[in-house]
Parts: C-alpha cells; sequence; structure tokens
C-alpha cells in the first residue's frame, strides 16, 4: 500500500469514527422554561461568533456578538452576550432562550458564518411529569403477589418510575419489581401517558403495615431531581396473616346430612385471603390426621366489606364415608409469616347420633325472689342428653350458687330420639352485684364422646342482680296526714333485681328512741314492676291498726338477698289527726317600688296552727341571699276551718345587685319549737328572676345626628334591652364637642317605655320639647339605668343640628317688624285721639257713688278700674314662668322614690318623669305620671323570670314638659326619628 492509500484510508477511518462518536448534551431543559447555549474561541479578532440550533434539520441563528462585543444582535425571545470565560482568554458568546422547545434537537457553533468543529451538542428537553394517581393495592389470583398501580397522563419523551419504602420490615425492599408502560397520551397530544406497575411477592413476608413512596420522572440520563413527582397519597398495604375471627369458634360438631353434602362456614380474618387450604381427618382425636382428597371437598371465599377478613365456606362431598365418627383439621394459610398455625377443627357425626341446638326461656325468679331458674330444652338427642353450663360473668362466684338439672323423655318431634330440658338452679341470697351470663350446651350421654361434640344454644340467657335502693336517694323523710279512714297507702319508688323479698317496718314515737318492729297485721304491700327496668313502685299500706292521733317516726328496711354496702331505707313520719301541712303555691313574681324590688308572693292554704316561711337562693350566691327579706302572714283558712292560710311575702332588693338568673326554692314549715327542717313543704314550681342590666340592643346604634321636625317635638326611639325596665334617667347636653355638659331640665324633656312582646327588652322613647330648638348644634348624652351592675354602662350620645326653622323665623319676624313699624306709626294718632276721649269719659266715673236709699255704693263703670283702689282681684291670675336650673353632671341619675318625688341634690325646681308601678293577678304596670303611658310586665306561670310582652298608652293626647317660657303644647305623634 503506497502513502496516498494510506492517507486515503486514515482520512476515512478517522472520519467514521469521528462520526459514530456520540455528541455531548448541551444541557438538559424544561419545555416552556428558560435555558442558555454558548460557543467559545480562542480567536480575539472574529466579525461574528453565534451558536445557532436545529430546528427541523436546520441550524437556525437567533443572536451573534463580534469580537469586540459592540454588535450583538438578537432576535425576540433571546438574547446575546460576549464574554470572557473566567481563567483563560477565551472569548465566550452566550445565547440566552425565553423559552426552550422540543423542536430544538442539537447546537452547531458558527464563527464568520463558518462552522467550528467539535463544539456540536444536543439539546435534551423534557415535560415534566404530571401529579401520579395510584390505586389500593390488589392481590393476584394465587394470593402470592401484591400489586400497586400509579398512573400519570403526562411526560415526555418518556416515564420512568421507582418506589421507596417508607414504612415496614426493610427485608421487603429487595423483593420489589417496577415495570413502566408508556403510551400516547390521550389528554395532551404529544406527550406520552407512563402506567408505573410494582409487584411485591409476599411469600414469607412478615405482619404489618408497609407504606410506599411512588415517583415517575421522564427517562433521561442525568435528570434533575426537580423533574421528579411524586404521589401524593398512597393507600398503605396491609399484610395480616390467616386466623380465626374467634377463639371460641372451634371444635364444633355437625350432622352429615342425608343429601351427603354438608356445607360449614368459617369466620376468618386476614389479609391476602388464605392461598394454602389443606383439610386432614381421623377416625379418633388420639389417631394421627391424613389428608383428604381434593376430590372430596372444595373451598369457596367471600371477603366482608370494610375490613380484613371474609368467609370461607366448605363443602364436603358424598365421597367421604358414611355412617362413621371423623374428625377433621382444616388448615389455612396466606402465605405471610405468623407464630401459631391457623387451624379450624370439628367433629362430623355420621353414625345416627342427632343433637338439635337447645334454645332458652327467659330467666325467671322462683321462691319468692331467693332463687332464679334457667329452662333450655333441645328437643333431639340421641340416646341420652347430658347438660353442662359456663359462667361468663365478671364474677365467677355465682358458679357455687348454681346447680344443673338434665331431664330426659321421648321426643315426640323425633320418635327414637330424646328431648333434653336442661334446669339451672341458682342461689340468689348472698350472690354479689352484677350481670353474669350462662353459655348451656348439651353432649350425648355416651361414653368416650369428647367435649367438642358440645352443642352450644345460639341465645346466652343471663340475668342481672342488683340490691334495692331508693330510685332517688333523697326520696326520704316525708311527713304524711294518716287519712280520717284510718289507712294510708303510700307508694315508694325503687330499683333492683329481684325485686325485694325481704320487708321489715319499724316505728317509734319520737325520732331518739329505738324504733320497734310493727306486726304483720298493721301492714301490708305490694309491689309493681315498671317495664323495661330493673324497678317499680313498691306500695305500703298502714291499717287501722296504729294509733290515732299521734305522731310516729317510721323506717320501711327493704332487701332481696343481694350484698348491698347500704342497706335500703325508707323513713317517714305520720302524723296523727292535727299537723297539717299545704305545699305552697307561688304568684308570678312582680317588680316593685319603681323597679327597685322584686316581690314573690307565695301562699299555702292550710297549715297547723301556724306556719313559717323560708326562701333559699338556689344558686348559693350570698350576695343575692343577703337581699332577701322575708315577711309570714298567718290567717284563718277558709277552706280549711280551724287550721291557718299562711302568706309568704319575700321581697328581693335589686339596686346594685349583679346581673344573672337567679332561682328561688319556697318552703312552709309548722312554727312549732323543735319541728326538724326535713318537715318542710316546698313549692313545686321553682320562681326564678333573670336581671340584666339596661343595654342597648345594639351597641353600635349610637352617636348619631338628627333634626328638629318642623312642627312639634324631637321624638327619638331607642331599642334597650334589660330587665327590669330603666327607672333612672338622665339627659346633659353640651354646647359644643368639647364643653362640660349640664343637665337638661326635666320640663324640657319625656321618656316613656314600651316593652316588646317576647324578650327581655322594649323601645324607649325619648321627647325633646321644642324650647331646646337651638341656632346651633348641640350634643346630648342619655344614661339609663335599672339598677342591675353589668360590665358595661348605658349611654347613648347623639347630637341635634342647627334648627333652619330658626333661621327662617328671624327673617320672618324681620320682615313683619318693619311692616309693624309703619303700621304703628298711621295707628297712633288714632290711638291717641282714642285715649283722650276715654280719658275725659272716665272722670265721669271717679268715685263710686253712694246710694241715697240704702247706703251701698253704686260702680258705674268696670270694676278693674283706676278707682277700685285693689277691693277687685282678678280671677284669672298671671302665669309665673320658672327658669330651669343647670343639673350637677356629676351626679348620674334621677332616682325616683315611692312617692314619685325626686331624690338627688339637684334643684327642687326640676320636675321628675316617676313610674309607679301597680300589680294585678297576671301582670305589674309601669305608669308614667307625666306622659302618660302605662306598660304590662307578665310572667308567665312556671316560666323562669319575669318577662314583659305587652304594653299599651292611655292617653293617646301625650303633654309636652312645660317649657322654659311656661307654656305646655301637645307632643307630635307623627314627627318622630326612630333609631
Amino acid at each position: 500500500m503506497n502513502f496516498r492509500c494510506y492517507l486515503v484510508y486514515s482520512i476515512f477511518c478517522f472520519a467514521f469514527f469521528q462520526g459514530t462518536q456520540p455528541e455531548e448534551i448541551c444541557g438538559i431543559f424544561e419545555e416552556g422554561k428558560p435555558g442558555s447555549l454558548s460557543c467559545s474561541t480562542n480567536i480575539w479578532n472574529f466579525v461574528s461568533l453565534q451558536p445557532r440550533i436545529e430546528i427541523n434539520g436546520e441550524f437556525l441563528q437567533f443572536g451573534s456578538c463580534d469580537s469586540a462585543g459592540n454588535e450583538c444582535s438578537s432576535q425576540p425571545g433571546y438574547l446575546t452576550k460576549l464574554e470572557t470565560e473566567p481563567g483563560s482568554s477565551r472569548k465566550k458568546v452566550t445565547l440566552y432562550i425565553d423559552k426552550v422547545l422540543r423542536t430544538m434537537t442539537r447546537s452547531r457553533c458558527y464563527m464568520d458564518y463558518r462552522p467550528l468543529s467539535g463544539q456540536d451538542c444536543t439539546i435534551v428537553v423534557y415535560v415534566k411529569p404530571s401529579l401520579p394517581v395510584c390505586q389500593p393495592p390488589v392481590f393476584s389470583e394465587d394470593g402470592t403477589v401484591s400489586l400497586l398501580t400509579c398512573i400519570s397522563n403526562r411526560v415526555y419523551p418518556k416515564g420512568k418510575c421507582n418506589f421507596t419504602l417508607t414504612d415496614g420490615k426493610p427485608a421487603i425492599a429487595s423483593y420489589l419489581t417496577v415495570r413502566a408502560e408508556n403510551k400516547n397520551s390521550s389528554s395532551f397530544a404529544g406527550d406520552q401517558e407512563v402506567t408505573c406497575r410494582l409487584s411485591i411477592p409476599i411469600a414469607r413476608a412478615d405482619e404489618g403495615i408497609y407504606r410506599l413512596r411512588a415517583e415517575v420522572f421522564p427517562d433521561i440520563e442525568g435528570i434533575p431531581d426537580s423533574a421528579k413527582v411524586f404521589a401524593e397519597q398512597m393507600a398503605p398495604l396491609h399484610l395480616m396473616a390467616t386466623a380465626l375471627y374467634s377463639t371460641g369458634e372451634n371444635n364444633h360438631v355437625f350432622q352429615f346430612p342425608m343429601t351427603g353434602k354438608l356445607k360449614i362456614d368459617v369466620h376468618i380474618t386476614g389479609n391476602p385471603p388464605p392461598n394454602r387450604i389443606l383439610l386432614k381427618v381421623s377416625q379418633d382425636n388420639s389417631s394421627s390426621p391424613v389428608p383428604v382428597s381434593s376430590l372430596e371437598y372444595s373451598t369457596t371465599y367471600n371477603s366482608t366489606a370494610g375490613s380484613d377478613g371474609g368467609i370461607l365456606t366448605l363443602v364436603l362431598s358424598v365421597g367421604l364415608e358414611y355412617g362413621r365418627d371423623s374428625f377433621y383439621s382444616l388448615e389455612l394459610s396466606n402465605g405471610i409469616i405468623s407464630p401459631t398455625q391457623c387451624e379450624y377443627n370439628f367433629f362430623l357425626n355420621v353414625s345416627g347420633v342427632h343433637i338439635n341446638k337447645p334454645t332458652c326461656q327467659p330467666t325467671v325468679f322462683t321462691n319468692q325472689g331467693a332463687s332464679a331458674i334457667i329452662t333450655c330444652t333441645s328437643d333431639r338427642v340421641h340416646v341420652k342428653g347430658k347438660c353442662h353450663f359456663t359462667v361468663m360473668g365478671s364474677n365467677s362466684t355465682i358458679e357455687m350458687h348454681a346447680t344443673m338439672t338434665s331431664l330426659n323423655k321421648k321426643s315426640t318431634t323425633y320418635p327414637g330420639d330424646q328431648e333434653v330440658t336442661c334446669q339451672l338452679l341458682i342461689s340468689i341470697t348472698g350472690a354479689q352485684e352484677g350481670m353474669f351470663w350462662f353459655r348451656v350446651g348439651i353432649i350425648p350421654d355416651l361414653p368416650g364422646v369428647p367435649d367438642s361434640a358440645k352443642i352450644f344454644a345460639d341465645q346466652i340467657p343471663g340475668i342481672d342482680l342488683s340490691p334495692i335502693r331508693l330510685y332517688k336517694s333523697d326520696d326520704t323523710d316525708h311527713v304524711f296526714d294518716f287519712p280520717l279512714n284510718g289507712e294510708l297507702k303510700i307508694d315508694v319508688h325503687i330499683t333492683g333485681n329481684p325485686p325485694p323479698n325481704r320487708i321489715l317496718l319499724k316505728v317509734s314515737q319520737d325520732n331518739s328512741s329505738s324504733p320497734v318492729p310493727v306486726s304483720s297485721l298493721e301492714y301490708s304491700t305490694t309491689y309493681n314492676s315498671t317495664a323495661g327496668s330493673d324497678g317499680g313502685i313498691l306500695t305500703l299500706v298502714l291499717s287501722v291498726g296504729l294509733e290515732y292521733g299521734r305522731d310516729s317516726f317510721y323506717t320501711l328496711e327493704l332487701s332481696n338477698g343481694i350484698i348491698s354496702p347500704t342497706p335500703c331505707k325508707y323513713n317517714f313520719r305520720v302524723t296523727g289527726s292535727k299537723v297539717h301541712i299545704h305545699k305552697p303555691t307561688c304568684q308570678t313574681p312582680e317588680f316593685t317600688d319603681q323597679g327597685t324590688s322584686v316581690l314573690l308572693t307565695c301562699t299555702s292554704d292550710r297549715v297547723y296552727l301556724q306556719g313559717t316561711c323560708d326562701c333559699t337562693v338556689i344558686e348559693e350566691i350570698s350576695e343575692i341571699q343577703k337581699k332577701v327579706s322575708i315577711t309570714t302572714i298567718n290567717s284563718e283558712s277558709k277552706r280549711y276551718p280551724g287550721d291557718q292560710e299562711v302568706t309568704c311575702k319575700i321581697r328581693v332588693s335589686i339596686t346594685g345587685t349583679q346581673k344573672g338568673s337567679y332561682r328561688f326554692r319556697v318552703a312552709v314549715s309548722p312554727d312549732i319549737p323543735g319541728v326538724r327542717d326535713s318537715f318542710k313543704v316546698f313549692a313545686d314550681l321553682i320562681p326564678r328572676l333573670d336581671l340584666s342590666p339596661s343595654l342597648l340592643f345594639d351597641p353600635d346604634d349610637k352617636d348619631h345626628v338628627v333634626n328638629f321636625p318642623k312642627s312639634g317635638d324631637l321624638h327619638i326611639d331607642l331599642h334597650v334591652t334589660g330587665n327590669p325596665p330603666p327607672n333612672r334617667v338622665l339627659l346633659t347636653v353640651r354646647e359644643t364637642a368639647s364643653s362640660s355638659p349640664v343637665a337638661v331640665s326635666s320640663r324640657d324633656f319625656n321618656t316613656s317605655y314600651v316593652t316588646t312582646a317576647g324578650s327581655v327588652g322594649g323601645v324607649l322613647t325619648l321627647l325633646l320639647s321644642r324650647s331646646l330648638v337651638a341656632d346651633r348644634d348641640r350634643f346630648y348624652a342619655l344614661k339609663l339605668s335599672n339598677g342591675v351592675t353589668g360590665s358595661t354602662q348605658f349611654q347613648y350620645n347623639f347630637s341635634v343640628r342647627e334648627s333652619q326653622d330658626v333661621k327662617q323665623e328671624q327673617v320672618t319676624e324681620e320682615k313683619k317688624l318693619v311692616f309693624h313699624i309703619g303700621l304703628g306709626v298711621g295707628a297712633f294718632g288714632i290711638l291717641l285721639v282714642l285715649a283722650v276721649a276715654i280719658f275725659f269719659a272716665a272722670r265721669n266715673c271717679r268715685k263710686p257713688k253712694k246710694d241715697p236709699h240704702d247706703g251701698d255704693y253704686i260702680m258705674p263703670c268696670n270694676p278693674e278700674s283706676i278707682w277700685s283702689d285693689g277691693q277687685w282681684d282678678s280671677a284669672g291670675g298671671t302665669a309665673q314662668t320658672e327658669q330651669p336650673t343647670d343639673i350637677d353632671p356629676s351626679q348620674d341619675y334621677v332616682d325616683i322614690d315611692a312617692e314619685n318625688k325626686i331624690r338627688s341634690p339637684m334643684e327642687e325646681n326640676i320636675e321628675t318623669l316617676p313610674m309607679t308601678a301597680s300589680s294585678t293577678d297576671s301582670s305589674v304596670q309601669l305608669t308614667s305620671n307625666d306622659s302618660k303611658f302605662t306598660t304590662d310586665v307578665v310572667a308567665i306561670q312556671g316560666t323562669p323570670g319575669v318577662m314583659i310582652n305587652r304594653s299599651s298608652a292611655t292617653d293617646s293626647s301625650v303633654q309636652r314638659p312645660t317649657s322654659s317660657s311656661g307654656e305646655r303644647s301637645a307632643l307630635s305623634t307623627d314627627d318622630r326619628v326612630s333609631i
């Protein structure tokens, strides 16, 4: 080979191998995100250096720079920069791309419009996978593998998967198998949909909960972690070895049916379902079992929804030898490691020995409740049957009190077999309290029959034992009047099972002496149980044998033999013929003293001799208890001659009381020395008083600006809450926002209150007299109180704007003044002429003349003439004008006493706005003495508290307070500002 051929061959080989080597990767870019490409050279002078991008097989130019960096041009969406590589003398041109596209496949560097060798590279573009959605784990048909599937419907170019074990025993992690399947996405054109499949072999795996994390990422080498997407929610894999649902569900006895097939349902738990099933049989329980051919039995499994378990059904076929007893063992496994083997053992009776399950009757008490009997019956047992029982209660000592009896007789339903009746007799006396269950079983009475052949009743009979107790522990120490017919009937509510069987009545003439038993001839008892409960009513009847007219103290002792830490005793007192007390009845509480106190009246229409009253605040609040005063009034009873009627007047002061709900328990007792508190008779209905301070219904309903109407007075409605209604009011005014407030005279304003039906509150109406109209803005503050204290104080602020009517009246008056001056000048002359004429006419009437006949004076002219010498008084008089006096602003309220007088350090010429209270049988009426408004306060019988629910106005012509000029005008009910 000559030199030329060698040279050509060398060039060919170099070009071949150079072309087959893979290009370098320019970079891995996410589609639609920014990226950059670079070209570098050690040549310092060049006209243009640029990286071009291959799109659809053609390298396109998007920007370039010269060696000086003065000529750098870029297309829209691109930016070109000239840089010097750090630590070298090479110059580099970088093309910055706003959005990388998947059509960009390669990059090639050009200098002075010629490609540079060795700088071609591949552009790798990917799309980040969408969030994968994973399905719950499922098991293969044979149950040996768990399958988990996750799907991401968008990735480019292709997707890859990985699963990581985050919780569980790590040994299983080495057996995970992952497979990724890609196909065209149906939701995103041009992209791929990847399905990740995880296979977990579970044979010989440990029990437990395994949690896995799935991640999906583009199938590109060197893909960054930011391109990986993890599934958010993945159902855990729960592995549990097969086991019987209940340990007691074993060792059953089955009768082989005449059809030759036996169907047995076995309740099991485990996940996955059992996949290894083996049935073994032996002719007796001591010999080694042998496997049963799979042709002689079959199994099916149905899982139970919502649980890791189900029912395995075993069907035995006719291949089994009939007429021979057999012991079977069914072994179940799902491959999960378990410390114990799951075995279901049962006995198959095929030799003619038939046993039907016994049925049990409800437990009944006998021997006056001293014992109980449970009876169970099986209508078919071959040869004979024998009964067994097991105590399942918490206290096994009851077993010492129980004996079982087996009674066999010929079965009427199955000729040739026996009917077995099992009677379990339980002694109650001395037994502990508790709930006890008894499991009753029957077994053939044959030698060598194992206990596993027992047939148990489906229903487990039980007995609930509890000692006798009073239904309510405080239902004792009652007082009864012995009736005139000489027989007293008392009902005592008790609980306990069985009913009481030991009853003893004792009596003493006083509470300190030792009681003695009452003869059974003098009393009797009956007991009626309450349906659906362990209790009832014991009725005690005292006969005429008791001494009449003498007080006696009784104790009724009850027991049913069940051990109890405390005996049941019912104490009561019987009054012979004198001491009678009827329960008091209470009227609706009413407010008195202008709402500063509450009066509660309770009456008992029958008390022997005299009675005394007592009232207790149930809430045990010492503050309100100290404000309770009780007055007892005894009078002769009209209904029961010889006895007294007791009226309890209970007054509660409200002023300064905290807000809240207070209940009062009222009692009446005989006013006799030595009478115990237990003899008090309480009212059935407990009155309740609800107190709350006067407040605005809406705390933000304030700082309003209002105007006087064109005519009449200013009418403002305020929605307030509180019980009782407000009884003290103060109105102050300021000429400016910063000036000190002064009190407004009560002549210039008025208030009325109307309650809202069905609520503790109402509408307070404030009426400002027209005398308060001013030519400037004024700032008012209204304070209300009902004496109840709270965390906040009622204050309603409002301002009244400058009155436009005053300005208009001033202009009108000025015009009238000019007219009147002109008119007056013209009329002056006429009046002067008339005055002269009157003067001369009056001279003729200077002094009265004396009648010469009777001596009386004759008054020829007006008795009010200048000659009357003051001997004639005018009947009309002169209206006196009173000027309002400012109230000291330090005084918060105007208090109102019982005589409707003001009790305050204010001036005496300030009029008050009192409200008086008058009571009826069903209401309390609050009346404003000035405005003639009335308010009915009604309390519903049996409902706690005092509730205001209706109002009325007794006078539709409401009079305005006296103004500073002494005039009084009717208030306008049409011009109203409702706030």
